[in-house]
C-alpha cells in the first residue's frame, strides 16, 4: 500500500521501534536502510546499542542491506583543518545538538570501524570511496574539485570510505 520508499520517524536505540517501521514489509522482502548522517552525533554506547538492533534487524531479513556513512575523529580533525568556513559551518551544528560530537566519537580513524562492525556481528560488504566518487565526477572542473579537496580533506586523497553497505550472518 505505501509503495516503494516509507519514510518514518523511529527510535534507532529501540529494537521494537524500528521493528515496528518495518512492519509492512515481509522478511523476504528486498529491503535498504540508510542512516547516512546519523551515527556521528551517538555516544559510544548508543552506537553498540543502535549497532545490535542493526544486527537483529539484518539477521531477520536476508535481503536486507544498510548502507551508512561513518566520520572519524582524523576525518573531523582534517576537515576542520582544512576549509574555515565548513569548519565553522559543521562546528555550528555540532553545537545545537548540544552533544559533544567530534571528542566522543568512539572511531579515531579508519581502521578502527571493520573492528567495531566485526565486535557485533556484522560485516561489511562494499564501500564506496569517496576519492572513487570524485573521480567519477567528470563535471567537476579544477576550481570545483579544489573546493571539493577543501571540504572533505584527507578523506578524499586517502580514498576514505564515504558509504558502507553491512551485512549480517543469520543468527
Amino acid at each position: 500500500r505505501r509503495g516503494v520508499l516509507h519514510c518514518c520517524g523511529i527510535d534507532a536505540l529501540d529494537l521494537s521501534s524500528m521493528q515496528h517501521a518495518l512492519e509492512y514489509t515481509g522478511p523476504q522482502a528486498g529491503l535498504v536502510i540508510v542512516t547516512e548522517g546519523l551515527l556521528l552525533y551517538f555516544s559510544e554506547q548508543e552506537m553498540r546499542q543502535f549497532f545490535s538492533n542493526m544486527h537483529a534487524l539484518l539477521a531477520e531479513r536476508p535481503k536486507a542491506k544498510w548502507v551508512v556513512d561513518f566520520v572519524t575523529r582524523q576525518n573531523l580533525t582534517d576537515l576542520f583543518n582544512s576549509n574555515r568556513a565548513v569548519a565553522q559551518a559543521v562546528k555550528s551544528v555540532f553545537a545545537s545538538t548540544q552533544r559533544e560530537v567530534a571528542g566522543s566519537n568512539p572511531f579515531q580513524d579508519d581502521r578502527c570501524i571493520e573492528g567495531a562492525l566485526q565486535s557485533m556481528g556484522l560485516k561489511v560488504q562494499s564501500q564506496s570511496l569517496l576519492a572513487d566518487q570524485a573521480a567519477r565526477r567528470e563535471l567537476f572542473g579544477k576550481e570545483s574539485q579544489k573546493a571539493l579537496r577543501s571540504i572533505c580533506g584527507t578523506r578524499i586523497s586517502h580514498g576514505r570510505s564515504v558509504n558502507i553497505t553491512i551485512w549480517a550472518p543469520s543468527l
